[in-house]
């Protein structure tokens, strides 16, 4: 460096030196996305007269595993189940521990549990295939699993096979043959030999592949499938059944002081029994929803009631005892909310208090309506423990605003409300719209049908039993905005959808939802046509 001076020398050596070692992240390429393969194995998949004790799975790229032991699904059953590990590269080593059975196909299937070790992709064919004897069985059984109620297709759900004659089912014994459902609620199972089956599916909820627990969710074909005759593939669906007897499944107590219990079956003559109220005389009045399964106790008094042990009895038959706890004290005031319950009268609202009701002054109860002076008094009357109906002269397109003022509303505690103001009135009918819905492919059966119209929220606003399927169904001013329809079959005529019982072979009622969002405007009559799917 001739003709540069000692420091400036030494100045421009730190500065290339610091140039040089500035830390950069990598440029790297695209983000991998593919997924490792099965590129072979040890023995050979779909080896015959095989009695391996160690199977290696060869894969495309290293791996590791991911729960294996959760999703790793053996037909027939292994007991104890094989170990499976990786060697931390490519390979992973399966060691059966429990005897083979002869002239047997065995499939060891690894779900997506086998993943790569840089981006977590997803093998999707970790499948291992092998014959005790000379024959590899070479039958299957396809289809799906969808949730009855709801119809959304369900993954991993185990579906089961036993053979139709045998006196081994899913409540007693682990099945021969098994798979788990994918992300599309998508099954197969391969490597069955010809025979009579029934088909299963379960959530199993305690990993024995049995149906043992009331909360675990099952479903079952309607009769024997003959394989290689019906090849069809199978849509079952899941539902979980109502438990055979009686018993409080939740309880709370809301914030109002109702006592709410939840039951397993529709609730019959309900009583609580006190077993260390040392108040005065306490009553209870019940409100159920309309399944009756869902109940709430409001007390007649709360004074010294948190903390008292009541026995819950169902028809005389106690069911459990259970505490009343209330968490914080109960507002004073009484309130009062409008009811959204798909009339089509404008001169009706329906009022829903928050607790029960013990008098109400309609003197105090007046109707503002715009641009006049006096108040115009609404008639007003109780429609049961916690509703009111306010009756005006309103017309189609005529609001108003319903004052409720001070102690118009007392409760069966004491508590009064204090100043509401409620809209009332609907709009005009050019302002609301109509729609009719024209079903096809109906089911022939003579089970009863029930449409619904649901809005953006899955919250019925309309339902009509169906009596005559020949006409559109129509439904006048409807609010404009997005909703969609539901048919429900209500085969007992009960008027609701009830869900299946295996021991008397009986499915869950059918459910059909309709995935197109329907629109409508104002002032706009639609039609729908809808072709239910077989």
């Amino acid at each position: 460096m001739a003709g540069v001076n000692g420091p400036v020398a030494l100045a421009v050596g730190v500065l290339l030196l610091s140039a040089c070692a500035q830390v950069r992240d990598p440029q790297g390429g695209p983000v991998d996305t593919v997924p490792p393969l099965l590129v072979g194995s040890d023995p050979s998949q779909g080896s015959l007269n095989s009695t391996p004790s160690t199977i290696l799975l060869q894969f495309s790229e290293m791996v590791k595993l991911d729960r294996v032991r959760d999703k790793m699904v053996v037909s027939p059953p292994m007991d104890p189940l094989p170990d499976v590990r990786s060697d931390g590269r490519s390979t992973v080593r399966i060691t059966l521990r429990a005897p083979l059975k002869p002239n047997t196909t065995y499939t060891i299937d690894l779900s997506d549990a086998v993943v790569d070790v840089t981006e977590g992709n997803r093998c999707a064919n970790a499948r291992f295939v092998f014959a005790t004897g000379p024959v590899l069985d070479s039958l299957y059984l396809s289809g799906s699993v969808m949730h009855a109620f709801t119809t959304v297709m369900e993954k991993d759900v185990l579906v089961i096979v036993h053979p139709a004659d045998s006196a081994e089912n899913i409540r007693k014994a682990r099945p021969l043959w098994m798979a788990r459902t994918d992300a599309n609620g998508a099954f197969r199972i391969d490597h069955l030999p010809p025979g009579r089956y029934a088909l299963f599916g379960l959530r199993d909820k305690n990993g024995n592949q049995r149906y043992d627990l009331p909360t675990e969710e099952v479903a079952f074909n309607s009769g024997p499938i003959e394989l290689p005759v019906d090849t069809v593939p199978v849509r079952l669906r899941l539902f979980q059944e109502r438990s055979k007897q009686q018993q409080v499944t939740s309880t709370r107590v809301t914030d109002q002081g109702a006592w709410q219990m939840g039951f397993s079956r529709p609730m019959v003559d309900p009583l609580l029994v006190p077993l260390d109220w040392e108040g005065g005389r306490l009553q209870w009045a019940t409100e159920m929803n309309t399944t009756q399964d869902t109940l709430l106790f409001w007390p007649s008094d709360t004074t010294l009631l948190s903390g008292r042990r009541f026995i819950v009895q169902a028809s005389g038959t106690p069911l459990d005892t259970l505490t009343y706890r209330l968490r914080a004290k109960v507002p004073h005031h009484v309130n009062g909310v409008p009811v959204e319950d798909g009339g089509t009268d404008p001169g009706i609202r329906v009022i829903e208090t928050s607790r029960p009701l013990a008098t109400l002054n309609p003197q105090r109860f007046q109707l503002l309506v715009p641009d006049q002076l006096e108040l115009t008094p609404p008639q007003v009357d109780s429609l049961g423990l916690r509703r009111i109906r306010v009756t005006t002269t309103l017309k189609p397109g005529e609001r108003a605003t319903l004052l409720i003022l001070p102690k118009a509303i007392q409760d069966t505690w004491g508590g009064a409300n204090d100043t509401l103001r409620i809209p009332v009135g609907e709009p005009a009918e050019e302002d609301l719209g109509t729609l009719a819905v024209v079903l096809g492919g109906l089911p022939v059966s003579n089970a009863g049908l029930i449409l619904h119209l649901v809005n953006a929220q899955d919250r019925v606003v309309r339902r009509t039993t169906l009596r005559d399927t020949s006409t559109p169904i129509t439904w006048t001013r409807l609010q404009p905005g997005t909703y969609r329809i539901w048919l429900l079959e209500d085969a007992n005529g009960n008027g609701r959808w009830d869900t299946g019982s295996m021991d008397d072979d009986w499915p869950p009622e059918y459910v059909w939802r309709d995935p197109r969002p329907i629109i409508v405007r104002a002032g706009w009559d639609m039609r729908v046509n809808w072709d239910l799917p077989r």
